[in-house]
């Protein structure tokens, strides 16, 4: 499959998550799950998306 699925599909989970709790705390990592399945169609690389996912989730929750 491609990583994009499987980064739609974390969204998605993080976005339950969200829905589940009382806090913006996965709204924003889910955030960043999103930006970087948006990433993924266009680089293959998958350190690239990991360390996407990192940095914007943590700029995301840093900046809430």
């Amino acid at each position: 499959m491609h990583p994009v699925v499987w980064w739609i599909a974390a969204a998605v989970v993080f976005f339950i998550l969200e829905l589940a709790t009382a806090s913006f705390f996965f709204l924003w990592i889910g955030a960043g799950a999103a930006l970087t399945a948006l990433l993924s169609f266009f680089v293959e690389t998958s350190w690239i998306e990991y360390a996407t996912f990192a940095v914007s989730s943590l700029l995301l929750v840093t900046l809430s």
